[in-house]
């Protein structure tokens, strides 16, 4: 679990950077077009992740055009 957060912590520090986030988001969307659930998925997470380096639940509820 230690790996886990350690992991999500230094992936936040990366998604900070546009570009990075910019590729991430990418590569996980060209992913999510195999049209497996599970690509899906990752997609959704990559946004969340890429939102929570961002900003926030704010951003990402923006990025879905939802009431935040």
């Amino acid at each position: 679990m230690a790996q886990q957060k350690c992991y999500q912590k230094w992936l936040l520090e990366k998604l900070r950077d546009k570009e990075q986030a910019f590729a991430y988001l990418n590569v996980a969307y060209e992913e999510s077009l195999s049209g497996e659930p599970e690509a899906l998925h990752l997609f959704q997470t990559a946004k969340r992740n890429v939102a929570q380096a961002s900003g926030g639940e704010k951003t990402l509820a923006q990025w879905n055009n939802l009431p935040h």
